[in-house]
């Protein structure tokens, strides 16, 4: 699936086939030793436009983005987000998050083309840390589409169908599924497909858990 580059004597890192999406995970925040957990990664879509997707934001997230890519990559990355996934309610999986919805407008009113909000799937208890933050600080209530992991989860939910097959057409998936991991309450991994045939699966924080090597 992938090669190592070599450099002299060092590897310095991997390359990929064009096909497969490109993800950065970056470690942690130097000032402050916490574990951020954010991996951008470029979605190639059916019209062939540059696409991305953040798994969970912790910590100075913004800050590592500007620091490993510069501003005006960080700038593009943001602008075009289609879709955050918070894993579960730790701090260091979603603390960063303010600061990135507080961006995301900035940038997109900079560019002249019209972008949709981007869709958060998270735990439903986030909003509560949302609302907070955007009575108290700055509302950033109306710059996200919210899908709970609670509805993607229940099978029997009557919105369920109609909000998977938002997310799939939004980001070019051919399967989208959510499932319960073994970490905190209402910890979610995720497994999705896209359109060009590649398949990416994120646990979080989960011990070895069944559900999700079924989800796989």
């Amino acid at each position: 699936m992938c090669n190592r580059a070599l450099k002299g004597s060092r590897w310095v890192g991997y390359t990929f086939p064009p096909s497969l999406p490109y993800k950065v995970q970056l470690g942690r925040e130097g000032l402050r030793g916490r574990e951020i957990i954010i991996e951008p990664f470029k979605v190639t879509s059916t019209d062939g436009q540059n696409e991305y997707m953040l798994l969970d934001c912790g910590e100075g997230t913004l800050h590592q983005m500007i620091t490993m890519f510069g501003r005006e990559r960080t700038n593009l990355i943001l602008g075009q987000t289609k879709a955050i996934f918070v894993s579960h309610l730790h701090f260091d999986h979603h603390v960063g998050l303010f600061s990135i919805l507080r961006a995301i407008p900035e940038t997109r009113a900079q560019d002249s083309g019209v972008r949709q909000r981007p869709l958060l799937l998270a735990p439903y208890f986030l909003l509560n840390w949302i609302r907070l933050y955007s009575k108290h600080v700055l509302n950033i209530s109306q710059d996200f589409e919210f899908i709970p992991h609670s509805v993607l989860l229940n099978a029997n939910h009557t919105a369920r169908e109609g909000l998977l097959q938002q997310v799939k057409t939004r980001l070019c998936l051919t399967d989208l599924q959510l499932c319960q991991v073994l970490h905190t309450k209402s910890s979610a991994g995720l497994v999705m497909q896209h359109n060009d045939g590649w398949k990416l699966v994120y646990s979080g924080d989960t011990m070895p858990c069944e559900t999700l090597v079924k989800a796989v």
